[in-house]
């Protein structure tokens, strides 16, 4: 654990605003190393040359925290009404907070893939916005106990798509599909239930189909949200007379190494497309 003595003070002498992030010296040598940044109560630290980090959780008044929580809440509410385009934010990955970069590096993605994608961190809202098509986006909420988890603009759905091939890949969030996509085709659903539009678009083109969505296993979970979704899709699918395939892992297809989502995926694309 980062010695706390050596960036606390330094912390709380640049009095950070909630969602504030800053790059500063620390004592273990030149440079910007030390990522300070605050979190609600919190304060947190990641020194990039010790490759350590420590938190602080600041006792915060009541009325202080009925106003951080309105205040995010009124920034929640005006992100949803920009329905023209994308909301603007901070593109560059190292002017993020710790929260928001670690939830983008547990997923293995960095900063070529946030251009990619057109991700963006809005610190109003503690969010991560991620672009889904035209006038469409979904917004992460990155801070423990941040909720809703997903917000989006009150404007009709874009279901983004990554990758081409025989069979499609039906997957739960945007993250998955971007690194599904990658050796196959991947379609987000934005959720558990598959779109009509999606529906429709699958009959249409007559293709096999691989489900594809999360292990809710215990002790996290006391429902399998995810395979229960699936089952449903699936009994959906093969009613129409779609061929379908139910993919089951320990972890979110998002997490997954590249090498494992490829020799996971592709031998089921070659079985659905006959070769």
């Amino acid at each position: 654990m980062l010695d706390r003595e050596s960036w606390l003070p330094l912390a709380l002498r640049l009095s950070l605003k909630d969602g504030e992030h800053r790059r500063v010296n620390h004592n273990c040598g030149g440079g910007r190393t030390l990522s300070l940044s605050c979190n609600g109560p919190t304060l947190k630290a990641h020194c990039w040359r010790c490759n350590d980090g420590d938190s602080h959780r600041i006792e915060e008044p009541p009325g202080v925290r009925l106003k951080r929580l309105a205040d995010r809440a009124t920034a929640d509410d005006s992100l949803r009404v920009q329905t023209q385009g994308t909301p603007e934010g901070i593109r560059d990955i190292s002017q993020w907070p710790t929260p928001a970069r670690l939830w983008f590096a547990r997923a293995g993605l960095h900063a070529g893939d946030v251009g990619r994608l057109g991700a963006r961190f809005v610190p109003s809202s503690q969010r991560v916005v991620l672009p889904c098509g035209p006038g469409f986006w979904q917004a992460r909420a990155v801070t423990p106990g941040h909720q809703p988890k997903y917000i989006a603009p009150d404007a009709p759905k874009v279901y983004p798509r990554w990758g081409s091939a025989d069979a499609v890949t039906l997957v739960e969030d945007i993250l998955s599909a971007y690194k599904v996509g990658r050796h196959g085709e991947a379609w987000c659903m934005l959720g558990t239930s598959l779109p009509s539009a999606l529906f429709a678009e699958i009959i249409k083109r007559g293709c096999p189909v691989n489900v594809w969505l999360d292990n809710d296993l215990p002790p996290t979970h006391t429902i399998n949200r995810g395979q229960v979704a699936a089952r449903k899709i699936i009994k959906q699918l093969r009613g129409a007379g779609v061929e379908v395939r139910n993919i089951v892992t320990d972890v979110d297809p998002k997490l997954l190494h590249y090498a494992q989502i490829k020799g996971i995926l592709c031998p089921i694309v070659s079985l659905a497309s006959g070769s």
